[in-house]
């Protein structure tokens, strides 16, 4: 009997996913060729950027008006009832303090969540109260979502995020001047990751600024029936809304992360004409590329990397940055200050452009006894337990946009 009732429940769930894709993906066909037919200047990016950052106390204030105070339910709203501290007294705490200031008070005042909190994994107890939340919970109603999209569930079972397109635009204009400031404005840009909601969420970031997309790659085979990929109506739904927004995106290719010969392919093929590739993926994976294409005898020199989702450790710089003579050494980050030591005796480290997100050139011709000695020294670093290397910039304070 388990047998029958497990199916219907697996049936269920389907259609539950589809038509929840549907409503989704239809929301995306209506709003994302305006996006894209809107394309982002370089003066408007820099514009945005500076607005966004001079009005940040001023769209907190907003959102806690129209979203958190109306609603009994938001976890917030009742963390801020515990502090006691209402709108009118929010507003002036901004007033006089500033964001960061106001911010401050309210954390001493126990207005914020931990990770397990926000996970639902355990309530947030301040005093003698205790409120529940859940992602669920914390979503901004304000927020029009068209993408979803889930984290890697590493430690739990992964958090649904839906994103809206203001959102999408907002990170375009970021990627946009990290990518001017790198000279990349005609790099032809790629991505290589998942197939889920963030590769669909990166090719709709990079189709609204510069050229399109040249190539998106997926480390999954999908070629199974669609309805088993809850992420394919999302994708179908971006391709169609992006071409009626006159932006062709790319069809996907299958590259495993075993063997990425079709972005090595690729990456040769783009340099051969004389442009420069420019590739998003994972850490791992784009380590994998350069090894790969040394051991091949492919020569990718001169090819970019925009990589994050993983810890960037020493031992994955030194692939990126290995010194020899065939080290490419032309990024800003790689470029050691007058005082700093020669850069043939100690690679310099990447500057990260947002949280983990890391921009670096490479050799992709390493010696194998240097490789053997890198090899040897990540897994001594793994085996140590030592954290990974943190940031150097401060976390994006717009990746959270969907909540608040």
């Amino acid at each position: 009997m388990s047998g029958p009732t497990s199916g219907r429940e697996t049936r269920s769930a389907v259609l539950r996913h589809v038509a929840r894709d549907v409503g989704l993906g239809s929301g995306l066909l209506r709003r994302l060729p305006f996006r894209l037919r809107r394309r982002i200047t370089l003066e408007e990016a820099r514009a945005g950027v500076r607005r966004r950052i001079e009005s940040r106390g001023s769209n907190l204030l907003e959102i806690a008006r129209r979203a958190i105070y109306p609603n009994p339910h938001s976890p917030y709203r009742q963390l801020l009832d515990v502090a006691g501290c209402e709108y009118g007294d929010l507003v002036e705490l901004v007033e006089r303090e500033g964001l960061e200031g106001a911010l401050t008070e309210l954390y001493r005042g126990g207005v914020y969540l931990t990770v397990d909190e926000f996970k639902g994994r355990r309530p947030a107890i301040r005093g003698s109260a205790s409120v529940t939340a859940d992602p669920s919970r914390l979503r901004n109603p304000l927020a029009r979502g068209c993408l979803l999209a889930r984290s890697s569930g590493s430690r739990s079972q992964g958090t649904v995020t839906a994103f809206d397109l203001g959102f999408v635009r907002d990170c375009a204009a970021n990627a946009f001047l990290v990518l001017a400031a790198r000279g990349g404005r005609d790099w032809l840009k790629a991505d290589w990751e998942g197939h889920g909601g963030g590769a669909t969420f990166r090719l709709m970031k990079y189709a609204m600024f510069g050229s399109p997309p040249s190539r998106w790659f997926i480390r999954l085979d999908t070629s199974g029936p669609w309805y088993r990929n809850p992420y394919a109506l999302n994708a179908a739904f971006m391709r169609w809304g992006s071409r009626l927004g006159g932006v062709r995106m790319p069809a996907p290719v299958f590259a495993s992360h075993e063997d990425p010969l079709p972005v090595i392919d690729w990456m040769a093929a783009t340099l051969r004409a004389g442009d420069t590739p420019h590739l998003f993926g994972y850490v791992s994976s784009c380590v994998r590329i350069c090894r790969r294409a040394s051991d091949l005898g492919i020569d990718i020199r001169g090819a970019r990397f925009t990589v994050g989702g993983e810890p960037f450790t020493a031992a994955r710089q030194a692939v990126f940055t290995s010194p020899g003579p065939t080290f490419n050494r032309d990024t800003e980050a790689s470029r050691p200050a007058p005082s700093a030591m020669d850069a043939s005796r100690r690679p310099p480290r990447t500057r990260c452009t947002c949280s983990a997100t890391s921009t670096a050139s490479f050799s992709p011709r390493p010696e194998r006894r240097t490789m053997r000695r890198k090899r040897l020294a990540g897994r001594r670093e793994r085996q140590s337990g030592r954290p990974p290397m943190p940031s150097t910039s401060p976390r994006c304070t717009l990746r959270h946009r969907s909540r608040f």
